[in-house]
């Protein structure tokens, strides 16, 4: 039940960017963070994290402020709460974004940018942030993903050019499920 306020992140390495980098078998929950992450060498950009390596849950958090990455070649992930889910079982539940996301390239979203191919679970998530991509794959809960996303919400303008533009899930992929979600 903390707030940080004023984060100011700007990557400049290829590391994930975010108020955690990268996180490994982390548990992250009832956090609100207020700032702005943006990163011009990292894939991996999120509001809360950038990345997972291992399993992770991230519960009850919330970003507000700007997420920016403007790597050239795309972005393999740009989101208020996840950029990307690398590998293991992740959780996102009860999270919110009110924050802009701008993704250089494909893959951006308010709450997971890019889940890949791996299990994940997003549950009674919410976005009010717009989310803008240079390129497709650019949805309001997630952009690239094979989770089980249910109970969402996107009340946001959602832009990109191409494939794949959506108010939930822009590209679900081989697994998972949506249910029971508005835009």
């Amino acid at each position: 039940n903390h707030t940080i306020r004023g984060l100011s992140v700007n990557l400049t390495s290829s590391t994930g960017a975010g108020l955690f980098g990268t996180v490994c078998g982390a548990t992250i929950k009832n956090l609100k963070v207020e700032g702005n992450v943006s990163a011009s060498s990292s894939v991996f950009v999120g509001g809360i994290v950038g990345r997972t390596q291992t399993s992770a849950t991230i519960d009850s958090c919330s970003f507000a402020g700007t997420v920016t990455s403007t790597k050239k070649n795309g972005a393999a992930g740009t989101a208020g709460i996840v950029g990307r889910v690398n590998a293991g079982t992740v959780t996102i539940t009860n999270c919110a974004n009110t924050a802009t996301i701008n993704g250089t390239g494909a893959i951006a979203a308010g709450i997971l940018g890019n889940g890949g191919s791996n299990k994940v679970t997003i549950e009674n998530c919410y976005n009010y942030g717009t989310v803008t991509g240079t390129a497709g794959v650019v949805g309001g809960i997630a952009g690239l993903s094979a989770a089980n996303v249910s109970n969402c919400v996107n009340e946001s303008a959602i832009t990109g050019k191409g494939n794949d533009v959506a108010g939930i899930v822009a590209e679900q992929q081989n697994a998972g499920s949506v249910k029971n979600c508005t835009n």
